[in-house]
């Protein structure tokens, strides 16, 4: 079943001034995102939920070719949600033959399994995820069946560190600053039970 209907008959009047705002520089290849830190990414992410991706279509709205990805919602880590799937709608995709692509901005794929920091579950964005790369973070299980956590880019996350956003223009590498990430991609990362203990600690320090 499509349930984009409330977000295709949603106005997106601000959404060119949506673009210009969540993009800080352009290159000819890729889009580049101010890197924020892990203070910001709890603080300013209305919804953070551990899911798995289930269905992803696209369609129009508001005149722009848009993705829509629909999650199994296991665990909400902060915020609230009354139900147990959750649509987030990404700018961009593939629409009766015609590919609009967003440098930069990546969506989820079907059968993924993450936890995602959503920026704005309801106001329609470019990327809805909050600091875009940097508030999208991949599970993979390992041989003894424990969830562990990685970037998107497949680093392996060792550590979430309290960090306040770097006061000089930085541009995002892929993960926020006081995310620790190794080089080895042997390396255990950290458990997806002992991340969220983490974003919660983070949080509890922020009242």
């Amino acid at each position: 079943m499509n349930n984009s209907r409330g977000f295709l008959e949603r106005p997106c009047k601000s959404l060119m001034a949506l673009i210009v705002l969540a993009l800080v520089a352009t290159s000819a290849s890729s889009s580049t995102v101010k890197r924020i830190g892990t203070d910001e990414l709890v603080k300013k992410s209305a919804l953070v939920f551990q899911g798995e991706v289930q269905d992803r279509w696209s369609g129009i709205d508001g005149g722009y070719i848009s993705t829509f990805v629909r999650f199994s919602v296991e665990e909400v880590v902060k915020g609230e949600l009354k139900q147990s799937t959750l649509i987030l709608r990404f700018l961009g995709g593939e629409h009766d033959g015609v590919v609009d692509i967003v440098d930069g901005s990546n969506v989820p794929a079907v059968g993924e399994r993450g936890i995602y920091f959503v920026e704005s579950a309801s106001t329609p964005m470019v990327n809805p995820l909050y600091g875009w790369t940097q508030g999208h973070f991949l599970l993979r299980v390992d041989e003894g069946g424990t969830d562990r956590v990685y970037t998107l880019g497949g680093e392996p996350v060792r550590a979430l560190e309290a960090t306040e956003t770097p006061l000089t223009l930085e541009i995002t590498h892929g993960h926020a600053a006081g995310v620790v990430v190794s080089a080895q991609a042997n390396a255990q990362p950290l458990a997806a039970v002992e991340f969220k203990q983490l974003v919660l600690q983070i949080l509890e320090a922020q009242e």
